[in-house]
């Protein structure tokens, strides 16, 4: 549920409220008001759109020309300790449409094991944009 968090950034302050099953003409429900102040889920979320939409940001490989989108990757290292050198890597990449206007908006949070060797958080990044490339030609 920690990642639901990213949708206070392009609500204000406010995480929405999640559900389970696609809804014809859903409306917002908060899950927790104010979460943060409008002032940092600006900042926040200028952020992760740069991720996405700047051509040194991690997410870059998605970035679209015709919808905005913003986003957070991440590497975290799995090991037995500080020493250890064989452990695996977890890539996690996290994208949306932060655009209230968009028609269909997404939410996506992808994981992959052991991507240590294979490019860290960039790898899960190539993996969606062959999804997102479908959901937005289709859509």
């Amino acid at each position: 549920m920690d990642r639901l968090l990213y949708t206070s950034f392009c609500n204000d302050g406010n995480v929405l409220k999640p559900y389970l099953l696609y809804k014809e003409n859903a409306k917002a429900e908060y899950w927790i008001s104010e979460a943060f102040s409008t002032k940092v889920s600006k900042q926040v979320l200028d952020g992760i759109k740069s991720v996405v939409n700047n051509p040194h940001g991690t997410g870059y490989a998605i970035h679209r020309k015709d919808i905005v989108l913003a986003g957070k990757t991440g590497t975290a290292e799995i090991k037995a300790s500080q020493e250890d050198t064989s452990g695996t890597e977890l890539g996690w990449f996290s994208v949306m449409t932060p655009d209230k206007k968009t028609s269909k908006p997404i939410l996506v949070v992808s994981m992959v094991e052991d991507v240590k060797g294979r490019g860290g958080s960039g790898y899960v990044v190539e993996k969606d944009k062959d999804v997102l490339d479908k959901w937005f030609d289709k859509n």
